[in-house]
């Protein structure tokens, strides 16, 4: 379920009362409506750029069709249809879905494999653009890698 949350938090393309809903879930920091703006320009549409992009492999340094290549098998694995998603197979909002599935299904290699390789090297580089930028949105990325630290534990422990 909190890995489902934090998808919609990081996706651009899902309703806001259910991205606000999501963010009170989770117990984020700060009113989700007022910190709308600062949260779309650090992670959706930043000027030129946003200072922490979703699509793990440009947060990564990584090559884009090897990665997204990773992330379609890991779904073809798992029996996930990608047909109707309109976000890159590599975007934070559905590697939150894919493990979360993942998670379900006690697929514990394949989730300490995405945390270790993608999501929480991910949190490390949002965490240190979103601090050097001066960025109060910092907590979300820390709070995203407890709740990663957390899933990972609970899957290796029997």
């Amino acid at each position: 379920m909190t890995l489902r949350l934090w998808a919609r938090v990081w996706s651009p393309v899902i309703p806001t009362e259910l991205t606000h809903d999501a963010w009170r879930k989770l117990a984020l920091p700060g009113e989700p409506d007022v910190l709308e703006p600062a949260f779309n320009s650090a992670f959706h549409h930043g000027a030129p750029t946003p200072t922490v992009s979703l699509l793990l492999h440009h947060s990564l340094n990584l090559a884009g069709d090897g990665t997204r290549e990773e992330w379609m098998r890991v779904m073809a694995w798992l029996g996930l249809q990608y047909g109707d998603v309109r976000l890159p197979p590599d975007h934070l909002a559905v590697a939150c879905e894919v493990m979360s599935v993942a998670v379900e299904r006690s697929e514990d290699l394949i989730c300490s494999g995405l945390a270790e390789r993608y999501l929480l090297p991910w949190c490390q580089v949002a965490v240190e653009r979103l601090d050097t930028a001066g960025n109060g949105l910092v907590e979300l990325p820390r709070r995203f890698a407890q709740a990663l630290d957390h899933i990972t534990a609970d899957v290796a422990s029997p």
